[in-house]
């Protein structure tokens, strides 16, 4: 369900993107569109380790509330020129909408380790962020609510994973 919040921001979104959008050039109005999904999507994020705690029912309420603010930023490039529905070309299109599936996905995938076990976490994050550090999966046990000492095992766990990858 999609709360007043989330309209409100996403009523905002669509209002900046047309005021800026009519007093921009294309070129600069996807340029524009591109940095807002990469600070939405690190913005989203770095409110989501601010929690203390994320149970499971609130993480599918945040991966929830974060597909609609995908969803609302896969709109903002037919939202140029003043309000009236630009058309991009299909190769823009795409890779913008691969930056929005990028930036979020990586949101979308820490909401979703926080709803596996503990027991196989370290494997988990090593194969949904194979680039991911060990720092990361700590953050993400830490907003599970893990104990310090199964943050610890699974931290050494995960870099046992790692050299055997190499």
């Amino acid at each position: 369900e999609e709360s007043s919040y989330l309209k409100e921001m996403s009523v905002l979104l669509e209002t900046t993107a047309r005021n800026v959008g009519s007093w921009l050039a294309p070129m600069h109005f996807t340029m524009f569109t591109n940095k807002v999904v990469v600070a939405l999507a690190a913005r989203f994020l770095s409110y989501v380790y601010k929690c203390k705690r994320i149970t499971l029912i609130g993480s599918q309420q945040l991966l929830m509330d974060c597909q609609i603010v995908k969803e609302a930023a896969l709109k903002l490039p037919s939202l140029g020129g003043g309000g009236e529905f630009v058309r991009t070309s299909a190769s823009q299109a795409s890779m913008y909408r691969k930056l929005v599936e990028k930036e979020f996905g990586k949101v979308e995938n820490i909401l979703k380790m926080l709803s596996i076990s503990e027991r196989d976490a370290a494997a988990r994050f090593l194969s949904i962020f194979p680039a991911g550090s060990a720092l990361d999966l700590q953050r993400v046990l830490e907003l599970k609510g893990v104990k310090k000492s199964d943050v610890q095992a699974a931290v050494e766990q995960f870099h046992g994973l790692k050299e055997k990858s190499r």
